[in-house]
């Protein structure tokens, strides 16, 4: 005796996918920078220096002084050239009262006054100090003013692309299930 039987055919189901994968660009500009400079300025002045030359002992010492000075320096040698004018007066009379020691005085004294002059200083004292100097320096004149640089910079914002991906599902295969009865003979 055979027993029917049921015969299932199954057929799975088959999903295909397909993506595309979503895409983000980022671009930015880039920034502009100008830039400005001021240069420093230094402004240096300087004054001349003074320089004092006194040489006035340098040209006394050469008896070229100014008249003034000149008769103030002979003037100031006066009483001491009368104190030896009258000390060589004194002398001289000494001399011509010493009959008792012999010789011709007037004779001697007529000899010595012919080289015989007062000794008056016309010129002043020679030294290697005559000439004096004197320089001034001025301090010079500094003027600073520093420099700048200055930055002047745009910028500019991110600009952001988003392509969205894609993600297709769908049905490649669809599920069967076939079922097959059996055959019954219903002739008996």
């Amino acid at each position: 005796m055979n027993i029917p039987q049921i015969q299932l055919h199954q057929q799975y189901a088959k999903l295909g996918m397909e993506s595309e994968r979503a895409t983000i660009t980022i671009r930015q500009p880039r920034a502009i920078v100008k830039q400005e400079t001021i240069p420093a300025q230094l402004d240096i002045r300087n004054r001349r220096g003074t320089l004092e030359i006194d040489q006035e002992a340098a040209w006394a010492a050469y008896a070229l002084d100014s008249p003034l000075r000149l008769n103030d320096r002979v003037y100031g040698q006066m009483r001491q050239v009368f104190l030896e004018g009258l000390a060589r007066i004194v002398e001289k009379g000494n001399r011509m009262a010493a009959i008792h020691l012999g010789g011709n005085a007037i004779a001697d004294i007529a000899r010595d006054q012919a080289f015989d002059h007062p000794k008056v200083a016309v010129a002043g004292p020679a030294s290697t100090l005559h000439v004096k100097l004197r320089y001034q320096a001025n301090k010079p004149d500094v003027t600073y003013i520093p420099g700048k640089v200055r930055y002047d910079v745009r910028t500019f914002q991110p600009e952001f692309g988003y392509i969205p991906g894609k993600l297709d599902i769908y049905v490649r295969q669809r599920n069967v299930l076939e079922i097959i009865p059996p055959r019954i003979d219903f002739t008996l």
